[in-house]
């Protein structure tokens, strides 16, 4: 099973997992450890290689985030994940 979902007018197709951890993403407020992911995204699969939360988000970022401004899905170094709109600071091409 997959799921779309989308972002402006843009139709995006997710596979099942990617669809999960964005729920996951949508459903926390602030922040995901890699810890959490793992376990509600995959739960107890043992023959999960260590980069896979790493390469479903970036799958996931390629998708929501390609062409897209602004970039919703950060990474928070030593946290984990986290899905939200930044205050991109002041332009400076603005006088």
């Amino acid at each position: 099973m997959s799921g779309v979902v989308t972002r402006g007018r843009r139709r995006i197709d997710l596979t099942p997992k990617q669809l999960a951890l964005l729920d996951l993403l949508m459903r926390s407020s602030g922040r995901v450890s890699r810890d959490t992911i793992l376990e509600r995204v995959w739960g107890n699969d043992a023959e999960l290689h260590s980069n896979a939360v790493t390469v479903q988000i970036s799958y996931l970022r390629s998708r929501i985030d390609a062409g897209c401004e602004p970039k919703l899905i950060h990474t928070r170094p030593g946290i984990g994940y986290v899905l939200e709109v930044r205050d991109p600071g002041p332009r400076s091409d603005v006088a």
